[in-house]
């Protein structure tokens, strides 16, 4: 693994070089430029605390700068030679992807979020089989993804809402570094539980109508704002939604964005929605709240 410190930079050219596919190439150099640019702050930040000498740190300095502008040059370089391999992948990709063939899953929040798109597709079984060979050993006693697909993740968006906040920096990778063992062997029941379905008869039932659901203002204000910004090619990172609901409100409706009550008693980010000749907030909700909603918002048929 190619290091700032260690500074194996001749080995990893050439191990770059390598990888056959020229989108996996592509992601694997982007990834690597975010790693080093951690690597490079962690070790400004031991500087600030004088672990390193004046020498050292320039060394260091000089280093990163020399692989920055390598790298950034072959991103460049890649991303114009093969626009066509890179959308063609994109165009394979699963729905809200660009680089995936299958949604990543790393817990069961996770795995909840996007079985049930997965099994409306028919594609429950894949996946499972998906997911499962392309686990590999990692630290202790935790699992994670082949290398590819932890660098191909790197680009997926759709992944951004499941980040902490209030972290500085970190690559979206970390997400899914550490896989249970418990996590794993779900998979192996799932995958068990779906081959015994396909070994026993199937019953036949008349099929039900969904339960209709009733969606507050608010929850159309959010809906809206998703729909159309996926017809218009827009980002739905959680954030961008957030700062556009503005946009896409009716006549007399007001949001504002702001701390409001939750049940612990503190105060929390969230959102208050207005009508006229209402001097509170008609309905209220708690910014964690929304990015949960935005998650099962964009996964509903209407957006497919």
């Amino acid at each position: 693994m190619f290091s700032i410190k260690e500074w194996n930079f001749e080995e990893y050219k050439a191990a770059v070089k390598e990888i056959e596919d020229p989108v996996d190439r592509l992601d694997e150099l982007k990834a690597r430029l975010g790693n080093c640019w951690i690597e490079w702050l962690n070790y400004d930040a031991e500087f600030e605390d004088e672990v390193f000498s004046q020498g050292e740190y320039e060394n260091i300095c000089l280093r990163f700068e020399i692989f920055k502008t390598w790298t950034e040059k072959e991103i460049k370089i890649h991303s114009d030679k093969f626009y066509n391999e890179i959308a063609l992948r994109e165009k394979s990709s699963w729905f809200e992807h660009v680089r995936l063939p299958f949604p990543v899953v790393w817990n069961r929040r996770t795995y909840n979020d996007f079985e049930p798109e997965v099994r409306r597709n028919g594609k429950k079984k894949e996946w499972i089989d998906w997911l499962l060979g392309n686990l590999v050993e990692g630290k202790e006693e935790y699992w994670t993804y082949e290398p590819w697909i932890l660098n191909a993740f790197e680009n997926e968006e759709i992944y951004e809402v499941y980040m902490d906040s209030s972290a500085d920096f970190n690559m979206q990778s970390i997400l899914v570094g550490s896989l249970t063992n418990d996590f794993v062997v779900f998979l192996l029941n799932v995958k068990q539980v779906l081959a015994l379905k396909d070994a026993s008869p199937n019953k036949k039932a008349i099929t039900r109508e969904p339960i209709e659901i009733e969606r507050s203002e608010l929850d159309n204000v959010i809906l809206r704002t998703v729909k159309l910004r996926k017809s218009a090619g827009k980002s739905l990172h959680w954030n961008r939604v957030l700062r556009d609901l503005k946009n896409y409100i009716g006549e007399g409706q007001r949001i504002v964005l702001s701390d409001i009550p939750a049940r612990d008693g503190t105060m929390k980010e969230g959102i208050s929605f207005y009508v006229d000749g209402y001097e509170s907030p008609v309905q209220t909700l708690l910014q964690s709240t929304f990015k949960k909603k935005l998650t099962k918002f964009r996964k509903l048929p209407l957006l497919e």
